[in-house]
């Protein structure tokens, strides 16, 4: 499958994805703790679909981060990418 330009650069996803990795979580072992089909986990990580607010608050306690910290890293993430196409940034 061909990814989307939103897939390929997401920061939020790229956030989530290796906060689970370094838990050393499987995306089925993290769609059953938080009671979502591993597509939907899945999605998320890759950026074919935004976590809802409730999907983000159930994320961030398996991932033990806080909202904010779930919040602050995306903002981050969002400001290295943006930084990293911008010329001249």
């Amino acid at each position: 499958m061909r990814k989307t330009m939103k897939e390929r650069h997401d920061p939020t996803a790229s956030t989530l994805r290796r906060l689970r990795m370094s838990l050393g979580m499987t995306v089925q072992q993290v769609a059953t703790e938080a009671e979502m089909t591993p597509s939907t986990v899945s999605r998320i990580e890759t950026g074919a679909h935004g976590p809802s607010l409730q999907s983000a608050r159930v994320l961030a306690a398996i991932y033990g981060i806080t909202m904010d910290d779930f919040v602050t890293l995306s903002e981050a993430q969002r400001k290295i990418y943006k930084q990293s196409i911008t010329p001249g940034a």
